[in-house]
């Protein structure tokens, strides 16, 4: 009698190690769907990394222009302020002024640093400005990195 049991306890045993298996293979293909995934959301961090360092890169390289574009605009200003005018040439090789000449040269010239010192206002304010947007810009590309991970991370926590 022990035989019928034995060969049974065999079959059993045969039967549960195809299940086994059989489960065995099917987790190993769903870690390996698994790992692939994961492969797959980190090549895909890794490009949307590159594409943000690139774009702040062209964001610096787009201030860095405008700055130039302002300093060169700036020489220009000071290079055109340097080159006198024909009236105030022909007025230092007058040897006498009238009144009304010195009462207009008085006039422009304080016009003209009322502008210089307008000029150099808004220059500060550009440069404020220039780096407030680029502060905004990098902590924009910030939030939108992180915003990124937690979905991979919540879409892999839902998988799981």
């Amino acid at each position: 009698m022990e035989s019928p049991s034995i060969g049974g306890r065999k079959r059993g045993t045969t039967k549960s190690s195809a299940e086994d298996q059989a489960l065995d293979q099917i987790a190993k293909d769903a870690e390996a769907r698994l790992q692939a995934k994961r492969q797959a959301r980190a090549e895909a961090r890794e490009i949307r990394l590159r594409e943000i360092e690139r774009q702040q890169k062209e964001a610096e390289e787009n201030a860095d222009r405008a700055f130039d574009v302002m300093s060169d605009t700036m020489k220009t200003v000071k290079i055109s302020a340097a080159v006198p005018s024909p009236r105030a040439l022909s007025l230092t090789l007058m040897s006498r002024r009238s009144s009304e000449d010195s009462l207009e040269g008085g006039e422009t010239s304080q016009a003209y640093r009322d502008m210089r010192m307008e000029l150099k206002e808004l220059e500060e304010k550009f440069r404020k400005a220039m780096v407030q947007n680029a502060q905004l810009d990098n902590e924009k590309c910030t939030a939108t990195y992180e915003v990124e991970l937690l979905k991979d991370r919540l879409s892999s926590g839902l998988k799981s």
